[in-house]
């Protein structure tokens, strides 16, 4: 006889029916979830996003994103926008996703980018939604759409991407208009775009004293840049450290084109009143570009006057490279580029400078091929519209 019997009679344990309580519906959060962390605009369509986490790259595609433009009602964010041809690429050293669209200068554009088809390496969607300039995206549950809008903001800022790293620049646009609209010229055609800084000046005590661009592009011949008629002087405001100034000829006060400068010291006592007085039209915004600034003027010189008289004083990024060289030469890749010159813009979640729509009605024909937008441009609800319109599309439809 087994133990654990009696009499004979074996136990047999009877299990009871269980009992399943229907869950709540939860979402699961998750704070570790790839988020754009940084996003950065330009009046060009260059925009570029950062990310917390590696991406795969396979997963940033055309089909993720889209570059939005006004379509036939000249409105951002409705039905009928239309896409811009851009290029997509990323970077995973520093993981950012650069954009590349085909935006003429001051055109309104968007920026839709579906989280749901980017994954980064550990196979989770991208937490996407916008939540406001500066701030992470995402609702921390993966994936969700991220729209935004590029708008010009209140200060009127310049970036120089330099070959050591970027100088932000507020434009003076309201004390010199002719001299900032001068300038923006040439910036929107690209002009300063793939230049070099082809002067680094010290005063006689070997005190800093200006780095110059805007004159000679990065290329084999170093080709001048093409330039407008000289415009007039605008002077008055002083040239102290980290302002940007005109560059002109010698007695002719009214000469200056392409060329400015940035003022690496105190300048004021000699530049506020020589040849009519040097126009600053800007100042570098921050110190971390102040820091690049300085950083370019700290490069060391060559006279290079034999490939041009204007490079007598050229920064180079290695001196000891340049000076071995035998027969001497410069090449393009020697010297301190500048690789885009363009407006920012500040990033928001409304289309800037059009009417209002959230109170409009739109009527969309029974194919999907048309519609009819009706604005409220008072802000008001329009109501029922069948108070007031009738609209047809075709022969006899509604």
């Amino acid at each position: 006889m087994n133990r654990g019997t009696k009499a004979g009679i074996l136990h047999r344990r009877v299990h009871a029916p269980a009992i399943v309580e229907p869950l709540e519906p939860r979402i699961l959060l998750s704070g570790d979830l790839t988020v754009v962390t940084m996003i950065e605009a330009d009046n060009r369509g260059l925009i570029e996003l950062f990310v917390s986490q590696d991406l795969n790259p396979a997963t940033i595609t055309n089909q993720a994103i889209r570059i939005l433009l006004p379509g036939d009602d000249g409105l951002l964010g409705t039905p009928d926008d239309a896409l811009a041809t851009f290029v997509v690429t990323y970077t995973a050293a520093t993981r950012k996703i650069t954009i590349s669209a085909n935006i003429d200068p001051g055109q309104r554009y968007g920026v839709r980018i579906d989280g749901s088809l980017i994954r980064d390496t550990n196979g989770r969607q991208l937490d996407a939604e916008f939540n406001g300039q500066g701030v992470n995206t995402g609702n921390g549950v993966e994936g969700g759409i991220l729209e935004f809008f590029p708008r010009v903001g209140e200060q009127t800022v310049v970036r120089f991407r330099t070959v050591l790293g970027d100088i932000f620049v507020e434009m003076f646009t309201q004390e010199t208009p002719i001299t900032v609209t001068n300038f923006f010229n040439y910036m929107n055609r690209a002009d300063y775009d793939q230049t070099i800084i082809h002067r680094n000046a010290s005063l006689q005590d070997g005190t800093p004293f200006v780095i110059q661009g805007g004159g000679f592009q990065s290329d084999i011949r170093f080709t001048p840049v093409p330039t407008d008629p000289p415009i007039l002087n605008e002077p008055g405001i002083s040239n102290l450290r980290g302002t940007i100034a005109m560059a002109k000829l010698g007695g002719n006060p009214n000469s200056a084109t392409s060329q400015w400068f940035f003022n690496l010291g105190n300048n004021s006592a000699n530049l506020d009143t020589q040849n009519g007085g040097f126009t600053v039209f800007g100042r570098v915004l921050d110190s971390q570009s102040l820091a690049i600034m300085d950083a370019l003027a700290e490069l060391e010189t060559v006279n290079a006057s034999s490939i041009n008289s204007a490079f007598n004083e050229l920064p180079v990024l290695d001196i000891d490279v340049v000076n071995d060289r035998d027969p001497f030469a410069v090449f393009a890749s020697d010297t301190a580029r500048i690789f885009r010159v363009a407006q920012q813009l500040e990033i928001s979640a409304e289309p800037f400078s059009q009417i209002e729509t959230q109170n409009a009605i739109i009527f969309t024909s029974p194919d999907g091929q048309a519609t009819v937008t009706i604005f409220s441009l008072t802000g008001v609800p329009l109501g029922d519209p069948s108070d007031f319109v009738r609209v047809n599309f075709g022969s006899g439809s509604n």
